[in-house]
């Protein structure tokens, strides 16, 4: 029993390899509309789980695939003919989708984050 409580303390003294962050828009757009959007991103090996709210209401969850970039991260997922892509620099998250059925940008936002996304 003693061997298994020594574990699971030096367990916790392993820093965990997921990290997660809040980040509200600054500026957003859905065609020619303003939107705005809170989005909580949680790290996931090489992946991010993307919750949250689009114009106050809450979003379908996300999982987007990953690689890392220079000062943060940069991500992709098809959904139907949506292509979701998000790229964080620093504390700063671009999110962007892609309708390719009609090749157009169907929403654009920016947002600041409460730290880092990286992997």
């Amino acid at each position: 029993m003693r061997k298994i409580l020594r574990i699971a303390g030096l367990l916790l003294l392993i820093p965990s390899a997921a990290n997660a962050v809040e980040c509200r828009s600054l500026e957003g757009r859905w065609g020619n509309m303003r939107v705005s959007a809170v989005r909580q991103i949680e790290v996931i090996g090489n992946r991010i789980a993307v919750t949250g709210t689009f114009n106050g209401k809450p979003s379908a969850p996300k999982t987007l695939g990953c690689v890392p970039g220079d000062n943060g991260v940069i991500c992709e997922a098809r959904f139907g003919s949506l292509i979701v892509l998000v790229i964080s620099i620093g504390t700063r998250m671009f999110e962007s989708v892609v309708d390719v059925s009609i090749a157009r940008e169907q929403v654009s936002l920016t947002y600041q984050c409460d730290g880092d996304i990286r992997m």
